[in-house]
């Protein structure tokens, strides 16, 4: 059953990637690639990053879920301080209803590329991305990655050097 869901999750994670490397431009699609779309993803001009300061900012006002899709080995590790771990592989429609109270809540989702920028080639947030998207939490964002763990901005548990 996990192989099934694993793959199910993969393919509408794949399908939501390349279904985003259409820009549209006029009424006339666009193809970019993966690069592109990986970047500029990234790049601080996309609405779908949410910043440090804005992450702050949200923890302190009460208006904002943090969720950690890295395997659960990894954040019990570390993670950050109040986030909870809803792993890639396990994000469904069930798993999301019952950890989001809203479908309008500010979600930010993060992994290991997000504390060393790069970690892996392809992002677990970039598959969890589309996927929590298109099941209907349209105010998600990505967080931003930092220069390294050591120096990241917000408070993590569990880490020994924090």
């Amino acid at each position: 059953m996990g192989f099934l869901r694993l793959n199910f999750i993969t393919l509408v994670g794949v399908f939501g990637y390349y279904s985003s490397c259409y820009s549209q431009d006029d009424s006339m699609k666009k193809v970019i690639s993966p690069e592109e779309f990986y970047s500029s993803a990234l790049s601080e001009d996309w609405k779908g990053v949410a910043s440090f300061k804005s992450v702050l900012k949200w923890l302190k006002e009460g208006d904002v879920l943090i969720i950690d899709v890295r395997p659960k080995y990894d954040f019990d590790d570390y993670h950050i301080s109040g986030a909870i771990n809803l792993p890639l592989t396990d994000i469904t429609e069930e798993s999301l209803a019952r950890v989001v109270p809203s479908k309008n809540l500010r979600i930010v989702i993060y992994c290991d590329n997000n504390f060393v920028f790069p970690t892996r080639r392809l992002a677990l947030t970039t598959m969890a991305y589309p996927t929590i998207k298109q099941l209907g939490y349209s105010n998600t964002f990505i967080l931003e990655s930092s220069d390294s763990l050591e120096e990241f901005p917000l408070p993590l548990d569990g880490h020994k050097d924090k």
